[in-house]
């Protein structure tokens, strides 16, 4: 994602993505601005449980609970995609980026399942540089990075910075700095730091990271 101030406040999107995953409440949804609401098939019975209807419901359908799918949903909102060289996910952000809904709001990240998990993470990260994506999962956002931001924060607040496998970086009102340094999976991370100051300022010499921070969401 390339930016230079990120606003944190802005909820407007052009989609918002629902994955097989615990959904937030009903309120949260509420407080979103989007133009559409795709649910992959395994979550759409979590978005009718909250009673809200997707635009569409994108998958192979190999786990679609029919008997949540109410009676006057409209079936042609089903797009159905059977190939087994991707996931859901990935099924989805490509529906996205052939559709022009390129600032996407995704819900339900985890997967359940750690192995899941880290295939969508891996899916994350092959479509960053040509979406715009942010993460959303129990209170917290995750945004891609790779190159400079300047982040409102509050003092205390806690910054989380994942290295996507490897990167360096150059931080600044951080408890822990980073001058130059590099974080790698398997050697470094730089999960749980604090924010010192009202804003930081991260420079991504190298690399991509995940960020993470407080929502404002809700």
């Amino acid at each position: 994602m390339k930016m230079e101030e990120y606003n944190r406040n802005n909820r407007k999107f052009d989609a918002l993505i629902c994955l097989n995953a615990t959904m937030p409440t009903k309120a949260l949804f509420q407080a979103i601005e989007y133009d559409k609401l795709i649910a992959a098939d395994g979550a759409a019975d979590k978005v009718f449980a909250l009673g809200i209807y997707p635009d569409f419901i994108i998958g192979d359908f190999d786990s679609l609970n029919r008997k949540a799918v109410p009676d006057d949903y409209d079936v042609k909102s089903f797009i159905v995609e059977h190939s087994q060289e991707t996931n859901d996910f990935e099924k989805i952000l490509k529906y996205c980026f052939q559709n022009n809904l390129t600032r996407l709001l995704i819900f339900g990240m985890h997967g359940g399942e750690l192995e899941h998990t880290l295939n969508n993470i891996s899916v994350f990260k092959k479509y960053a540089e040509i979406l715009n994506m942010t993460v959303y999962d129990a209170g917290r956002i995750g945004i891609f990075i790779n190159n400079f931001i300047r982040l409102e924060t509050s003092k205390n607040e806690t910054i989380s910075l994942i290295p996507m496998p490897k990167s360096m970086l150059k931080t600044k009102n951080l408890k822990w700095e980073l001058e130059d340094e590099v974080l790698e999976l398997g050697n470094r991370e730089g999960a749980r730091n604090i924010a010192t100051s009202d804003f930081i300022e991260i420079s991504v010499i190298q690399g991509d990271i995940l960020l993470f921070f407080d929502s404002k969401f809700n």
